[in-house]
């Protein structure tokens, strides 16, 4: 494999973007297989997560695990500008060292599935200056810029398994998600193996189904049996990687049906349970 492709490779589970402007922005709630840092270096938004939310300005910085859904409301015309990085769940992995795993500030500070901070000027040009070599290196135009690009991945990860010292950067989620949607999505996450049909929810409820799923899909974008669709996907990839046999994942994540399970499946990973699971556990 020549440099350009192993360029080309890398680009793919590794990216780095220092934007202005809310051009090419989606305003509604989506996931991606990818552990996320964003950093708001300008403008004001609140950033919804699952069935809570954070209210972000200058200095604010999330990192995400993958497969969380999310989405960004914005507050005022200021100029928005921000600092992405997006990191492929299998290669974070590959950072980790037996001694030092770099995902342990989201389960030791945070909720599991992401954390937030609120830094200082000081914190705020450090990552910046960081993430925009970084940006450059992953271009890989010099000599080096390969090792460089890790290595400077690995320090900006370091630098957020190390804020959580300074307890006073932690940020605390500013419940902003209707109380109605932010019950059914906790509901959904505790109950995922049970029945989550329209008619159960609203017994569970007391509510008319078709109001629930008119509410839910007003303030995330998505139908809510969409949504719990996704969820069971993402449970049963997660078992898929971990080994378990395809007859237990599907069990086990809620679909119960074989032929449904594998259908599904493979309409939103884009392969069968048994391709999936063969190239997971083969990296």
């Amino acid at each position: 494999m020549n440099d350009l492709n192993i360029c080309q490779e890398f680009s793919e589970h590794v990216t780095c973007t220092h934007k202005s402007g809310y051009a090419d922005v989606t305003k509604l709630y989506h996931k991606h297989n990818n552990y996320e840092i964003y950093l708001l270096l300008n403008g004001e938004v609140n950033f919804y997560l699952e069935e809570y939310g954070y209210h972000m300005e200058k200095g604010s910085i999330l990192f995400i695990r993958p497969d969380v859904f999310h989405r960004l409301e914005y507050l005022n015309p200021v100029d928005y500008e921000r600092v992405n990085i997006h990191i492929k769940s299998w290669y974070f992995k590959t950072l980790n060292t037996a001694h030092t795993n770099l995902a342990d500030v989201l389960s030791n500070h945070g909720n599991g599935s992401y954390v937030s901070f609120l830094l200082p000027q000081q914190q705020i040009d450090k990552i910046l200056e960081k993430s925009c070599e970084l940006e450059r290196s992953l271009h890989w135009e010099q000599f080096g810029d390969d090792i460089l690009s890790e290595c400077l991945l690995k320090e900006i990860l370091l630098i957020l398994n190390k804020l959580p010292r300074n307890h006073q950067f932690l940020q605390k989620p500013k419940i902003c998600v209707p109380r109605l949607v932010s019950d059914i999505i906790a509901y959904i996450s505790e109950n995922l193996t049970e029945d989550l049909s329209v008619n159960a929810l609203a017994a569970i409820f007391h509510r008319n189904g078709q109001y629930l799923s008119r509410r839910f899909r007003e303030f995330m974008g998505v139908p809510l049996q969409q949504y719990i669709l996704h969820k069971r996907v993402d449970l049963a990839r997660k078992y898929l990687e971990d080994g378990v046999t395809l007859s237990q994942v599907c069990m086990d994540s809620g679909f119960h049906d074989y032929a449904n399970f594998s259908k599904l499946f493979t309409k939103y990973v884009g392969m069968a349970p048994k391709q999936y699971q063969m190239q997971a556990m083969a990296r």
